[in-house]
């Protein structure tokens, strides 16, 4: 029983010794505000590679989404005065399908709800 103790001991200290990963992170500014990235990985990974992978992706989604662009598709997709089809891609589409499955009702009460925290955080803000 002792030695049963004094090996599981050793094995609680061992295993406790190990290196443990460390958390990386990098941050930066996209779409007109800033992002923070935290991460960890059992694998050695290329910090670089990957805030440019991060990086890319973001500026992907700005070209697609951005409402501050002219030259993004869904401004592209907003603009259009047809009813022709256009190809937008399927981010787009996905997006358009979500938007159909919402309510009037539930845009409303979103529209409502963010205006009241909006004039909340404006009345703060003049009480102070």
């Amino acid at each position: 029983m002792k030695t049963t103790l004094m090996l599981l001991a050793i094995a609680v200290c061992l295993l406790g010794c190990q290196p443990t990963e460390q958390v990386q992170s990098f941050s930066g500014a996209a779409q007109g505000t800033t992002y923070h990235v935290r991460y960890w990985s059992e694998q050695p990974i290329s910090q670089p590679a990957f805030l440019r992978a991060v990086e890319q992706e973001l500026q992907r989604i700005d070209s697609l989404m951005s409402n501050y662009r002219n030259d993004s598709i869904i401004e592209k997709f907003n603009q259009q005065h047809t009813t022709d089809a256009i190809n937008v891609g399927p981010e787009i589409v996905q997006l358009v399908t979500i938007y159909q499955g919402v309510t009037l009702q539930e845009w409303q009460s979103l529209l409502k709800r963010n205006n009241d925290e909006v004039r909340v955080g404006l009345k703060a803000t003049l009480a102070s």
